[in-house]
């Protein structure tokens, strides 16, 4: 390998962890690293159970690398321009070889994580590299992601992979024999997929790259991150704000502008863009809910229902609730100045009452995504692992959410943006919170635990209740006078 050759696969690995910490996301690294630290030594430590622990981590861990995976994919497809696709010596060949070298290695580390602590290295490995094939053709093809769930759901009624032939093939070939046979079957669709993602450039590549990038653009607006911003226009066309959008439209009618007093706080909600919306957060509960619907109790199967119960709640109840109350306070500073010319506007509330309608549309927001969060848990509860304590798991995570509540109901006029310090504590609450479900579920196994949800309830319901009476007495958030300051 040339001098030539060296730097420019340095510059082309490089560029992954550029766009990274241009992106300001390094602090995802980190939590996730963290929490895989902290979930190790949680259970492995505090309940003396390493394999819990090595399975906990491994999530964080599996997390980290699918994050890192989909980086360089999109940074590979950036950087396979048509132009230097056909001019620059060797930068097709060297973008393709890094990307299958990520793809396997990816898969090797997964299969390491869990296939070596538990066995079945063969299984692990081969269903990593189906994953992280599945996610590269997700960028050309992003229907593709309703494939699962309508396999689950018609195989429910008519099943796809007879077991007693999975068994015979299994007794014939062996754990290695399959997994050598898998991964060679693979081959096919990962050329055909390299050969869609990264062309060889002429007209036809760049029809496909302005595709992709509008579609990307697309995407980014829709998925952002929970206060993040993104300069280009938004695309109606995007489903995930739909419930946004539509929204938007019955309060821009002539009629929407005449409501009465105590319903204006709602407009200027609108200007915290569809990030703060719980409409996209309540379609992917109720993706959730079909999903384990279509799977039934056969998702259980084989795993622990302890922890699956608590794991249930972190992902329906702790993470939307979590990620939406981020979300709303980031865009309340992010898009201050948006909301310093709505207060100008002549339907915008009073400057006395001003504090209560904006609290009270935040409160009324959130009590909604949390009744949608606790039904979805209890739903997927009562199917994953019926029985007194996953519901037990079920009062617990919603008792503990209501604490983010008071936050809503801070002093918006002097707050500052949360830092990624904060997120990664966050996190870290979240791993706690796991393993404390995990406890109150083996501990009041057979009677709900109404004492220590009375014991969190009561303390939310009043810090939000003294949140609520002293909005008044607060500087009104959003005042016009911070618009000399933006």
């Amino acid at each position: 390998m040339t001098a030539v050759d060296t730097q420019a696969w340095r510059a082309l690995l490089r560029q992954p962890v550029l766009s990274w910490r241009l992106s300001r996301s390094v602090w995802i690294a980190w939590g996730l690293l963290g929490g895989a630290l902290l979930a190790f030594a949680a259970f492995g430590i505090g309940q003396d159970d390493w394999r819990a622990g090595i399975l906990a981590a491994g999530f964080f861990l599996t997390a980290f690398v699918t994050a890192c995976w989909l980086e360089l994919l999109g940074s590979a497809i950036r950087q396979n321009q048509p132009a230097l696709a056909c001019l620059v010596p060797g930068q097709h060949r060297r973008i393709v070889t890094a990307v299958a070298a990520a793809w396997s290695l990816a898969a090797l580390l997964v299969a390491g994580l869990f296939g070596l602590p538990f066995g079945h290295f063969g299984y692990v490995l081969l269903a990593a590299a189906a994953a992280f094939l599945f996610l590269a053709a997700l960028q050309q093809w992003p229907w593709l992601l309703l494939v699962p769930l309508a396999v689950m759901i018609v195989d429910r009624f008519v099943p796809l992979v007879p077991g007693a032939g999975m068994r015979a093939v299994h007794a014939t070939l062996g754990e290695t024999g399959l997994t050598l046979a898998g991964l060679a079957l693979l081959l096919g669709p990962a050329a055909f997929v390299q050969r869609r993602l990264l062309p060889r450039g002429g007209d036809r590549h760049l029809a496909w790259q302005r595709r992709y990038d509008a579609r990307a653009q697309a995407m980014k607006e829709a998925l952002a991150l929970p206060g993040q911003e993104y300069a280009a226009a938004w695309r109606p066309s995007s489903w995930l704000q739909q419930p946004y959008l539509a929204g938007l439209r019955r309060l821009t009618e002539r009629a929407g502008w005449a409501r009465p007093p105590r319903n204006r706080a709602q407009a200027l909600l609108f200007a915290l863009r569809s990030a703060s919306h719980p409409g996209a957060m309540l379609g992917a509960l109720a993706t959730a809910v079909a999903f384990v619907l279509a799977a039934g109790s056969r998702l259980g199967q084989g795993l622990d229902r302890d922890g699956l119960a608590g794991l249930s709640c972190v992902i329906l109840v702790v993470t939307p609730l979590v990620t939406h109350v981020h979300a709303v306070l980031a865009a309340l500073q992010r898009y201050r100045t948006e909301q310093a010319l709505l207060r100008l506007t002549p339907a915008a509330p009073g400057s006395a009452a001003f504090n209560r309608q904006l609290g009270g549309a935040l409160l009324a927001r959130f009590g909604l995504l949390w009744l949608a969060c606790v039904a979805s848990a209890s739903l997927s509860a009562a199917v994953l692992a019926p029985g007194v304590a996953a519901q037990g798991a079920v009062g617990i995570s919603a008792a503990l959410t209501l604490l983010l509540a008071p936050a809503l109901l801070r002093n918006h006029a002097a707050s500052r943006r949360l830092s990624p310090q904060v997120i990664t504590l966050v996190i870290a609450a979240v791993v706690a919170l796991s393993v404390l479900l995990r406890i109150v579920v083996v501990v009041w196994r057979d009677d709900m635990p109404w004492l220590p949800i009375a014991a969190i309830v009561v303390p939310a319901v009043w810090l939000t209740w003294r949140g609520w009476r002293r909005l008044p007495a607060l500087p009104p958030a959003f005042p016009a006078g911070r618009l000399a300051q933006d």
